[in-house]
């Protein structure tokens, strides 16, 4: 596949730019740091930025950047210490074709798992290179690690780090923060409602082999073995007795639909004051144009109780977005 040079594409759209972030991903986490880091960059010092798939890229074309930009680098560790799809181009280079790079100036985060035995090997592997091509750190390598359950804390660090070397080091000014919204959510029009995408679970009884929806009651659960702070493995009884189309016979799969308790979503929605429309169907789209995490259109009942994750501890970065909105500054110290 035909990868454009980053000169010529910076000539046709990044004329001024300051910042590049190229990601590596293979689940999609590294993906909406990098897209949420260029947001904040962008609005903290009105800095041209641009997250970038190295996917897209030759990834000798690196070579070409100047010391007027400052390159971050946000790289995911897949598997057994090998990089993610879309970061074997730039592997490849690294390993066996890097030039000198005096030119290069970077940061680098690394999104890894400690349970597996070479871990955060890709930005390992990768600063590595750059340095013993003559690159320049301007910060040290940050390794987050999933086995801990703190990839998003371990994130909000970095990058809070990021913005102090801008600043200190580097000279740059924060610009006064201000909110503005991410999203446009509105009513869907009636000649759309046949696109509508239902999540809501349906009780379906088939009597054929086709995927459906059914509601089972747990007998039993027990602890297999200890788990870490973000996950363990349980051993679950489930009564299909009363489901008589339900068989199951080894190797069978089956996938949970997980869901928001009801008493939790309303009160949300009370807090919200959005009770009154909870079944009207929105459409919910990006003001950047960057793609949705959640289904669209649908209804905010159904994005609330299936979509969003409502109930996990506040993070500290949400906590300090919420505090611009408190009632007073004792109010906000709260957050």
């Amino acid at each position: 596949m035909y990868a454009p040079s980053f000169a010529s594409l910076l000539t046709l759209i990044l004329q001024g730019s300051r910042i590049l972030i190229f990601w590596g991903s293979q689940s999609g986490t590294a993906e909406g740091f990098s897209n949420r880091l260029a947001r904040e960059l962008e609005t903290r010092y009105a800095l041209a930025c641009l997250s970038v798939d190295l996917s897209d890229y030759d990834a000798d074309s690196i070579a070409e950047i100047s010391c007027d930009t400052i390159v971050l680098f946000i790289l995911s560790t897949f598997g057994e210490g090998g990089p993610s799809d879309n970061t074997t181009g730039l592997w490849h280079w690294i390993r066996n074709e890097l030039p000198s790079l005096p030119e290069l100036r970077y940061m680098a985060f690394g999104l890894g798992n400690s349970s597996y035995k070479y871990f955060n090997k890709v930005v390992d592997v990768v600063t590595e290179g750059l340095d013993t091509a003559g690159a320049q750190a301007l910060m040290q390598v940050v390794r987050a690690d999933d086995a801990l359950g703190g990839t998003e804390e371990d994130f909000v660090t970095w990058k809070e780090s990021v913005f102090a070397h801008l600043e200190t080091q580097l000279g740059f000014t924060a610009r006064q923060s201000q909110w503005s919204p991410k999203y446009i959510i509105e009513p869907l029009q009636d000649s759309l409602l046949t696109t509508v995408r239902r999540t809501t679970p349906t009780h379906a009884q088939s009597t054929s082999n086709a995927l459906s929806v059914q509601a089972l009651s747990i007998i039993n659960t027990k602890e297999l073995c200890s788990g870490t702070a973000s996950s363990s493995c349980l051993h679950v009884d489930l009564d299909i007795s009363a489901n008589p189309t339900l068989s199951y016979k080894t190797g069978d799969h089956l996938i949970l639909w997980p869901s928001n308790p009801s008493i939790e979503v309303n009160r949300l929605l009370n807090l919200l004051d959005g009770q009154h429309n909870v079944d009207e169907i929105v459409s919910i789209t990006a003001i950047d144009g960057s793609k949705v995490k959640v289904p669209s259109p649908s209804t905010l009942l159904d994005t609330l109780r299936f979509n969003l994750e409502i109930c996990a501890p506040v993070s500290r970065e949400l906590a300090g977005q919420l505090a611009q909105f408190a009632p007073s500054n004792t109010a906000s110290l709260f957050l």
